[in-house]
């Protein structure tokens, strides 16, 4: 892993912590394949599924603990975790570790509690082009169809309607981060697609997303959020994401907020589907970001709905992720 990740925080506070707490990696043994971490103090040891969140909020908490209770103990291990946050984490017994070298440990026989400690200048991964707005898309374009990699720049400007420099400057990234190697000649292969993708998960909640908020609506109808999934959308310009996609995908799960991604104008999916603005409204819109004209599903691909389902803070939308990633995504992101 790199700066900013869980090896580099671990690393950073071997220091402020040396003689206390021996932090080490260990082989993912677990079911969801997450990393894994011991922790030892005098000797005594205990193993922890690391969970990694640049900066986590109160909206993650329950995805946190569905974690914890389902394949924990976790530590969360962050950039950076506000007083709140920390506090809430605390009530619920979630351990967590920061770069600045506050840590929460209380999983007998170990109990560490270290608070107040300010963050150094860390050099900060964000800095690197392939997670701006713009890399975002190119990254997740990758991750859907690595073949596209080797593809002339000229090719890939065209598909993904960026900028030449932008997608030069996306695979420099991913190559100083080791997300890119040569194959020989001029082929590159990805490697670490399970990190890249966690990364990129928890990018696009931050940067992307949310500048491709359109805004919240309301059926005309209140019968069609009962029988949402009879409604015919023009796929793929229109595709349902989020609770709505996790629905169709695993038929788990009866959505509260109906997330809606589009290449068409705001005017022209309200005419569609019959839509009122309203600032309280269940169905969110968002601007499509990549471009499939061969895709006809009525939902967005597994990627994005694991990421938005995931990104919610919803424990019940945290385990149908989980079973998105099982079914959909695991055998592609070793």
């Amino acid at each position: 892993m790199k700066d900013g990740t869980i090896d580099h925080i671990f690393n950073e506070n071997a220091s402020k912590l040396v003689g206390m707490v021996k932090f080490s990696a260990i082989p993912a043994t677990n079911k969801y394949a997450f990393e894994m971490v011991q922790v030892t103090i005098h000797e005594k040891a205990m193993r922890f599924v690391a969970e990694y969140k640049s900066e986590p909020r109160l909206m993650h908490l329950p995805t946190f603990n569905a974690l914890n209770q389902d394949i924990g103990p976790i530590l969360l291990v962050a950039n950076h975790i506000s007083n709140p946050v920390k506090e809430e984490l605390r009530k619920a017994k979630i351990n967590y570790l920061d770069a600045a070298g506050n840590i929460y440990i209380d999983e007998d026989p170990i109990f560490i509690y270290i608070d107040g400690q300010k963050k150094e200048n860390i050099k900060e991964e964000n800095k690197n082009r392939a997670f701006t707005k713009t890399g975002l898309k190119i990254v997740f374009a990758f991750l859907q169809d690595p073949e596209l990699i080797n593809m002339p720049y000229r090719v890939i400007t065209e598909k993904l309607d960026v900028a030449l420099d932008t997608v030069h400057n996306v695979i420099s990234g991913l190559k100083d981060l080791g997300y890119l190697i040569p194959i020989g000649g001029k082929k590159l292969r990805l490697v670490n697609g399970r990190e890249l993708l966690n990364r990129w998960v928890q990018e696009y909640d931050v940067k992307l997303k949310p500048s491709l908020f359109i805004g919240n609506f309301r059926f005309v109808n209140k019968d069609s959020g009962i029988h949402w999934e009879k409604i015919e959308l023009d796929q793929p310009e229109t595709q349902w994401g989020g609770e709505p996609a996790g629905a169709l995908i695993t038929a788990f799960l009866r959505p509260e907020e109906y997330t809606l991604y589009t290449s068409k104008q705001r005017i022209e999916v309200m005419k569609d589907l019959k839509l009122i603005p309203d600032s309280n409204g269940s169905i969110k819109l968002y601007k499509k970001f990549w471009n499939d004209t061969e895709d006809k599903n009525a939902y967005v691909p597994e990627m994005l709905t694991y990421a938005d389902l995931l990104n919610h803070g919803d424990s019940r939308n945290a385990e149908i992720a989980l079973k998105i990633d099982e079914q959909y995504l695991q055998h592609r992101f070793k």
